[in-house]
Order: C-alpha cells, then structure tokens, then sequence
C-alpha cells in the first residue's frame, strides 16, 4: 500500500478532495501537509479539456497556473511564419506556470483528453508563505524544467538525427507510463509529425531513424503509440555519443553494424614505405579502403 493509498483510508475526510487527486503522488502538491490539504482545494478548481484544445496561450495575460492530473499536452513556441517549435511534453503531476508570473512564454495543447487542476497565481503565492516545503517542490520544478531546456539546446545544436531521436525515447523511458504499459515498453501519445517538430527534424527524418534503430534491435515499435526499448545500454550509447562522423546507425550507414561491434582481424601490421620527397600523402581513406 503506498503512502498516498494509506492516507486516504486513515482520513478520507480531510483530503476529499485533493488526497484523490491521481497526481498529488507525484506533483508539488505532495509536499502540502495532510492536515492541510483542504486548504489548498480551496484554490483549485479540477476541468476536463478535450483533445487538440489550447488552454494556455503564449504571452497573453493568464491569471492561473495549472497542474495535469491526466492526460498528456504538448507545450510550444509559435514563429512568425506560422510554424511551431515543440519545446516540451508534459503528463500527470507536471506543474505548469510560476506564481510572480503574469503570462506564459509558450502555449499548451492537450495531445489527447486531459484533466487539469487550475489554481489561481494571486491567491497560490499568499498561500506559498505558509508551505515552505510547496515553495521549495515549484523551484525543483522551475530548475528541471531549465536543465531541460538546456539539454534541449544541445540536442538541438550538436546531436544527429538519430541521437536526438534515441535520447527523445530516454527522456520517455525515464517517466512514469499509464497503467497497462510495462517495462520495456513507452508509451507516445504524440504524433510523429510532433516528434519531429521537438527535434527540429522532418516526419520522414524521424521515421527512418526508427526504422534504423528497429533494424539494429535497439527497438521494436508494436504499434503506432508504443516503442519497446529492447537495448537500454545502446540506445543510451547512441544519445550520448557526440562524434561528428555519426553514430554508426545512422541513414548514410544503415547497411553496417554499430562501430562498437565491429570485428578487425588480427594481422600483424604492415610497415609503411617512406613518402618520397614531394610524393603527395595519402589520405585517411585512401589508407583504409
């Protein structure tokens, strides 16, 4: 019985109705004190938004912050041509907004039916003198969502496709899956079009990077919303690697095995004649073709 469960059984009273509230375990709200739960749903109003519904507009006026109880949403940057950047996905537990804000600096939209709980920033940030522990659980939030933003920057400056798309898949192994998806299996909500659009790629960019790492049995992809990760190590081995020659699996290279397990045969080496005076050098290529 997890801690959650067995508050609920010990005072069902005094935590209707936040204490069931299925991402109080694993939002901000959790570091609220049992004692004071009803308080805090003083200020939270809990609404259904439907699929491809917008609820949070970039820089416009919103006096509300917003924690996702189910559900998923994809938050983004719109550019004056009328394209998007995908900055983030966000599901249950993920708090959404800082109280001294205003406005948001990106729009939210529900990638499918979701459930959020609204809290007003005004009286939110008077309540915050009182729960230093919330206080704390928000600037948590504040500082991952900043190394993410940060680990975005590299992905999206120094990686290949294929790197960005296996350290995308990490990022979604490392959270929390809805019930009925197990180990080694992630489950996407997000479309491939979205895909691409977080990673700065094109759809068919990020198709046959799949396709290479399914080729290679780092993945399998059952169906459309659901990616097996059957070699953690290697997969990890991909979003790390920074080389610029690529990665071993990627689209210029899909007929060859990863360089990690690549054979070379054991023959003693052959002594290089001297270059003659002038005699132009032969290249790298040349040298091992």
């Amino acid at each position: 019985m997890s801690h959650i469960e067995a508050q609920r059984r010990a005072c069902p009273d005094q935590l209707q109705p936040c204490g069931l509230c299925q991402a109080r375990s694993s939002g901000v709200c959790s570091a609220v004190p049992l004692a004071e739960l009803g308080r805090l749903a003083t200020l939270a109003t809990e609404i259904n938004i439907q699929r491809g519904q917008t609820f949070i507009y970039e820089e416009v006026p919103d006096e509300h912050c917003y924690i996702i109880i189910r559900g998923s949403v994809r938050l983004y940057k719109a550019l004056p041509d009328g394209r998007r950047q995908i900055i983030a996905f966000r599901y249950a537990g993920s708090f959404l907004g800082l109280p001294a804000s205003q406005a948001f600096g990106f729009s939210a939209e529900c990638m499918e039916e979701t459930r959020v709980c609204r809290l007003s920033r005004r009286r939110l940030e008077i309540v915050l003198a009182d729960f230093r522990s919330l206080e704390r659980c928000m600037l948590l939030a504040a500082a991952e969502d900043l190394a993410l933003a940060q680990r975005q920057m590299l992905l999206l400056g120094r990686m290949t496709a294929t790197e960005r798309v296996a350290s995308f898949l990490l990022d979604q192994l490392s959270r929390a899956q809805p019930r009925g998806v197990r180990w080694p299996r992630v489950h996407l909500p997000m479309s491939r079009s979205d895909v691409a659009d977080h990673l700065g790629l094109t759809t068919e960019t990020v198709s046959r990077a799949l396709q290479s790492l399914t080729r290679f049995g780092i993945i399998s992809v059952p169906n459309r919303h659901e990616i097996a990760i059957l070699q953690v190590e290697r997969l990890a081995s991909h979003a790390h690697r920074t080389s610029p020659h690529g990665d071993g699996i990627s689209e210029a290279a899909t007929s060859r095995p990863p360089m990690s397990e690549r054979t070379v045969p054991k023959t003693a080496p052959r002594a290089r004649p001297p270059s003659l005076p002038g005699a132009p050098v032969a290249s790298v290529g040349a040298m091992i073709a």
